[in-house]
């Protein structure tokens, strides 16, 4: 399977969550309106990992709450890194390891915390995953 197949069920399994919009990796829009939204970016790439015949990619999950780096924004932000809750994405991520079988396995890795990320001229209060997927 292609990594853009795998980064595209990434968003297809967390646009589960309640009220969280999920951009496909094949389909990354220019801007952004309808927030909270999460947007499956490519990360770095492993060619040569100990396991023959495998590649180790990285996807980065951006997670957009807010156009404004408020109070209420950033508050909500919790429950999305909670490693439980119905909008922990972490616990989303781990739901399907393998999303549908498209990769052999998934693992969650670091998180950013609260930060600021600028999409097509316009800052957001951002949080991002590190997944690590295994082919």
């Amino acid at each position: 399977m292609a990594l853009i197949d795998v980064a595209d069920a990434v968003a297809d399994q967390l646009g589960t969550i309640s009220g969280l919009r999920a951009y496909k990796a094949s389909k990354t829009p220019d801007s952004i309106n309808d927030l909270p939204a999460v947007v499956v970016l490519i990360g770095p790439t492993l060619y040569n990992s100990a396991f023959a015949g495998e590649y180790d990619h990285t996807l980065r999950v951006m997670l957009l709450l807010s156009k404004a780096d408020t109070p209420s924004a950033y508050k909500r932000l919790f429950d999305y890194i909670s490693p439980a809750g119905s909008k922990s994405v972490p616990l989303k991520l781990e739901t399907d390891p393998t999303f549908g079988g498209l990769c052999d396995t998934s693992l969650v890795g670091d998180n950013s915390g609260a930060g600021q990320t600028m999409w097509g001229g316009v800052p957001y209060l951002s949080s991002v995953w590190e997944l690590q997927i295994l082919m």
